[in-house]
């Protein structure tokens, strides 16, 4: 049997994590190719066929470290999980000769890691264009056909959902970000709070230790505290998945507000899918791919990121549980229909080439 070895760039266990929700979801994806996969967060000269990293700009990251240790005749596929620059850019500055410093030093790393692989996975169609692009800025030169979508939906955990009249809660969840900012939403529901006294916004898992992004948390909590009431304001840490459903069964939506970049039109908001799988709809400002089928197939709403208008809209929905529970239910299928629009099979070539059985190959196809 042939072996694969993942190199997570942190410790998984039980924490809820874009990265721990991407890996935990293609582990069982390469397993149905017939493949023996192991996890480990640092490389001990594990014997393997194949070797998983995700990109990093960062120079003691795992995943620069194994393109100096693997052999050359054993396969690397890198992971492009997410458009890396675009997000390093919105804390930029132009006028800082570090910042520019440090940028060259970031894209040597990335450049070093494309340049050892051998297949390369990105969330979405968009992120394949996105570093197609960025390969070649870097000099490198990657084949469309080297490139495979791969999306990944939900963290799997159930959530037992209450009925709609106690489901009274505002849900704000994945993090506050130079690129994701909840303010207007904040400054949105102090407006109305007052007249709905039952209702109440929750803040969950807004700021994840490992990211850096204390200040920004910081300056957003203090606000929402000055403009809520504490009875109508839950401010919840960032939780390992198991404890996950306890802040998620009396949600009635959620909202969700990125800054207009180009980050936000690359990003793979799995954030979302697992919401809509839960029977949570969301109002987006978002013009990413699942922002757009979530408002399409009516599973959601479209909003501007302006307090007003997000005002308005509360309490449109605040107004009509029944609307809320329409779209609760079309959310349900988001996930697969979006993973079944973006997926292809690219990366079957590597693992054909390598003698697997014709039966895995075929077994493959259909999980993917």
């Amino acid at each position: 049997m042939k072996k694969m070895l993942f190199l997570s760039p942190m410790p998984l266990g039980n924490e809820s994590s874009g990265i721990s929700i991407r890996i935990n979801a293609l582990k069982p994806q390469f397993e149905n190719f017939g493949i023996k996969v192991k996890v480990a967060d640092r490389y001990s000269g594990e014997e393997a066929d194949f070797f998983y990293a995700m990109v990093s700009t960062h120079t003691d990251s795992i995943s620069n470290q194994i393109v100096d240790i693997i052999p050359p005749d054993k396969k690397l596929i890198i992971d492009l999980y997410t458009p890396i620059f675009l997000e390093k850019n919105l804390s930029f500055n132009i006028f800082n000769p570090c910042h520019w410093i440090v940028r060259f030093q970031k894209k040597q790393v990335v450049k070093k890691i494309i340049q050892r692989g051998n297949h390369f996975l990105v969330a979405n169609r968009r992120q394949r264009e996105y570093w197609l692009k960025t390969a070649k800025s870097l000099g490198l030169k990657i084949n469309n056909n080297n490139i495979s979508v791969l999306p990944t939906g939900v963290a799997k955990i159930k959530v037992r959902r209450l009925s709609a009249s106690k489901c009274k809660v505002i849900l704000w969840f994945g993090g506050i970000y130079p690129w994701m900012y909840p303010v207007p939403l904040i400054e949105a529901f102090s407006q109305i709070a007052s007249r709905y006294p039952d209702w109440k916004l929750r803040i969950l898992g807004g700021f994840q230790p490992k990211t850096g992004y204390s200040k920004i948390y910081e300056s957003v909590i203090s606000l929402a505290h000055q403009k809520i009431n504490k009875n109508q304001l839950e401010i919840i840490p960032w939780q390992k998945e198991t404890r996950m459903p306890k802040y998620l069964s009396d949600v009635a939506f959620a909202v969700h507000l990125p800054k207009k970049t180009k980050e936000d039109y690359y990003a793979h908001r799995a954030r979302l899918l697992t919401l809509l799988s839960f029977g949570i709809p969301v109002m987006t400002s978002g013009s990413d791919l699942i922002s757009q089928l979530l408002v399409k197939e009516q599973a959601g709403l479209k909003i501007l990121p302006f307090p007003d208008q997000i005002a308005k809209t509360l309490e449109s929905l605040f107004r009509s549980p029944q609307k809320i529970k329409v779209l609760s239910k079309k959310g349900l299928i988001i996930e697969s229909m979006f993973i079944k629009k973006n997926r292809d099979f690219s990366i079957i070539k590597i693992f054909s080439n390598n003698k697997l059985s014709n039966m895995n190959l075929e077994v493959a196809k259909r999980h993917l």
